[in-house]
């Protein structure tokens, strides 16, 4: 065994403190419980944006029906009318629209969003391109009799 000098020299090149490792163990444990929270992220943006399209999509209708009212053109029988915004021609129902193809060049959205086929078999879904199941990701908007439309949120392949 050699003592002095030499031997403290030999003994700082062993290995990590105990202490070292606790504190090492202890940052990865955290690491490891933040790291789903974090991956989850994306399904988080695109649940937001899509409900930041329902809200775009009621109001653009409401403005729609707005716009209708003033110009006469909302038939309580359900006859279908049309308005004229910036050149472009919006055919409405109670005064307004279920076709989201007169939403989304109103909202004039991403290239994230695009319009859905859905059970119907019609266009009343807006649905986020970049989500795990598009067909799962949507807001859908449908006509209601003489009333605003209602509107569906589906986030379950977002």
């Amino acid at each position: 065994m050699k003592y002095g000098k030499e031997s403290d020299e030999i003994r700082g090149r062993g290995g990590f403190t105990l202490i070292e490792l606790v504190v090492v163990i202890v940052i990865l444990g955290i690491l490891a419980a933040a790291l789903p929270r974090f991956t989850n992220l994306s399904s988080d943006a695109r649940i937001a944006a899509l409900k930041g399209v329902e809200a775009a999509m009621r109001t653009a209708n409401e403005m729609l029906h707005a716009k209708a009212v003033i110009q006469g053109q909302v038939k309580s029988d359900g006859t279908r009318t049309y308005i004229t915004i910036n050149g472009q021609t919006y055919y409405l129902k109670y005064g307004y629209t279920s076709d989201v193809g007169y939403l989304l060049r109103l909202l004039d959205l991403s290239d994230d969003f695009m319009p859905c086929l859905r059970e119907t078999g019609s266009y009343r879904a807006i649905c986020h391109k970049g989500a795990k199941n598009p067909d799962r990701c949507f807001v859908q908007n449908e006509a209601s009799y003489n009333a605003p439309p209602t509107y569906t949120l589906e986030t379950s392949g977002c």
